[in-house]
């Protein structure tokens, strides 16, 4: 009876610990094999995601590509956008969603007036139905790269043009709610070519715009509303810098990543530049924690530090394309609290970013592309791909350790904290009080015995111990009591559910449905259970261990 209590406390835990709403995922998608890209990824109003792409299916033009998927990565439409038959070199580089759930996109296509490529407005519906599309004519050879939503109901986007031939400005152009331009200004000496990465509005409510110079430094731009330039200030004099994407920090200052190499030398690193409001430098860095990294996107954190993305050249293996795809998380020195190297297929493929987004909830999501190898997917060229992972950069192939003992002195419990692999962690004290301290002590009012339960949790799902201790009220010091830590993973579930456990009886697993109906019964034994759940519909299962009353808990198990 003791053993099925604690059972059944653990399905109780597992049931707060799913209330978390923890799905990670590495997607791949392609698209007829040819070339796909992942450049833009948003969360949607139903928390569902949208990703802008590109695709040269048919082969060779590229179209816009736009994918919907699930908050578990699962595909739920994907539609093809064609603004240029027979000719393409479309591109998407910016999305977002209106209060009326449709989308809007704004990038860069062929346009057959100029013979030259122009910026674009493409309107969608919630479900990826063209609504409307317009040029939105800036320049020669202009190409839209950041756009945002106003208060007005209308646009603005940031971009380069090739005016006067050959060289360029970065220009800012507002329009209206139907894609009619209102006005622009252009920004930058011509002879620079200023290459736009990254546009999002300031503390003020003005606007920062941040990337490149063709001659090799960052920029920042700062304009107001109506496009009036408040400053613009270049950095790197002895470098060449690339990327430069910037974010407004919480001080009204800004962060800038990218990479630089310095002349001569045929290697790169990345680099870091703190500014204040004024884009005055504070401190900048390089950030060598490996030769041939390129940083390429930071946001900000919800504790005010920074998640950045990249890629870096992996010499150890003697990678074909030298690209694992590397997020950390930066102090507000520049300082790595945390970093995770990632490749889908191993050390020999390409893995790339273009796009990160730190969701309300602290977790994270990344865009960009893979070039497999030949062991993997002959033929087939670059993969779209989709990362969610926790906040501490945890994907679905990490998985948290969750361990700790403890002692006994009168009414007061004391623990010791040994997890490994976690992200984040709960305390359960079994008297209905819980806690995130690292190593807490706890004060129990009665005597009797409690199923304390230590839950951690990573991308691959969280990991469960409960150990019973005993409250005698007595002086002296009583050790708690390991309950052969029963553990029930992955959860969610795909088509195989694990439950391991310590027991020296057998007892009976029921799941039931929302409704009361048994969907499975099975015995339960001593050591590793594998439960099939392929046939079960998706959604959230009651089950019980044992035939005792009373307590059930909920399991989601996703089909």
């Amino acid at each position: 009876m003791r053993h099925l209590k604690a059972i059944i406390l653990f399905a109780s835990i597992l049931l707060n610990s799913a209330a978390h709403g923890q799905c990670y995922f590495f997607r791949l998608f392609d698209n007829a094999g040819d070339d796909d890209f992942g450049i833009r990824v948003i969360p949607t109003i139903n928390s569902n995601y949208i990703i802008a792409g590109e695709t040269d299916a048919p082969s060779p033009y590229d179209s816009n590509w736009v994918l919907n998927i699930d908050e578990c990565g699962n595909l739920i439409w994907t539609k093809q956008y064609t603004m240029s038959p027979g000719i393409g070199g479309e591109e998407p580089r910016a999305i977002f969603q209106l209060v009326d759930s449709s989308f809007v996109i704004f990038g860069r296509q062929y346009e057959f007036v100029e013979d030259a490529t122009s910026c674009y407005l493409l309107k969608l519906s919630k479900d990826g139905d063209s609504l409307w599309h317009r040029i939105v004519d800036v320049g020669y050879n202009d190409w839209g790269l950041a756009a945002l939503a106003t208060w007005d109901g209308g646009f603005v986007g940031a971009g380069t043009y090739n005016e006067p031939l050959p060289d360029g400005h970065a220009f800012l152009v507002k329009t209206d709610s139907v894609g009619n331009i209102e006005w622009q200004r252009d920004y930058g000496d011509s002879t620079v070519k200023p290459w736009v990465e990254h546009m999002e509005r300031t503390l003020d409510g003005n606007y920062i715009i941040s990337g490149y110079l063709v001659a090799g430094n960052f920029f920042l731009l700062k304009v107001d509303t109506l496009g009036n330039e408040v400053f613009f200030k270049t950095y790197g004099d002895t470098a060449l810098l690339g990327y430069g994407s910037a974010v407004a920090t919480p001080d009204s200052g800004y962060f800038s990543v990218g990479c630089i190499s310095y002349q001569n030398i045929p290697q790169y690193h990345g680099y870091l530049i703190k500014t204040d409001a004024d884009g005055n430098v504070e401190w900048e860095k390089t950030y060598a924690d490996t030769l041939n990294m390129c940083l390429v996107h930071v946001a900000m954190a919800h504790d005010s530090n920074y998640i950045i993305t990249g890629a870096y050249e992996d010499t150890l293996s003697g990678s074909t394309f030298g690209g694992r795809l590397f997020l950390a998380k930066l102090d507000r020195q520049g300082n790595t609290l945390w970093d995770r190297r990632i490749s889908y297929y191993g050390n020999n493929s390409g893995n790339y970013s273009e796009d990160l987004m730190v969701l309300p909830n602290g977790d994270i999501l990344v865009t960009g592309f893979i070039i497999p190898d030949d062991d993997h997917f002959t033929g087939i060229r670059n993969q779209l791909f989709v990362l969610k992972a926790d906040s501490c950069g945890y994907t679905e192939f990490d998985s948290a350790r969750a361990d700790f003992v403890g002692s006994v002195t009168g009414h007061t419990a004391s623990f010791e904290f040994r997890g490994e692999g976690y992200c984040s962690f709960t305390w359960y004290f079994g008297d209905g009080d819980s806690t995130g301290e690292m190593s807490p002590s706890h004060t129990y009012a009665d005597t009797g015995y409690y199923y304390v339960s230590l839950v951690c949790r990573a991308g691959g799902g969280p990991d469960t111990l409960t150990k019973r201790i005993r409250i005698r009220g007595t002086v002296g010091v009583d050790e708690a009591e390991e309950l052969t830590a029963v553990r029930v993973y992955p959860n969610p579930a795909n088509d195989l559910l694990v439950i391991e456990l310590e027991q020296s009886k057998e007892a009976d697993l029921v799941l039931y449905d929302m409704v009361g109906k048994v969907m499975l019964k099975q015995t339960i034994r001593r050591g590793s259970n594998t439960i099939d759940v392929s046939a079960l519909a998706e959604g959230l299962y009651l089950y019980r261990i044992g035939e005792t009353t009373g307590k059930i808990s909920v399991l989601h198990v996703g089909k």
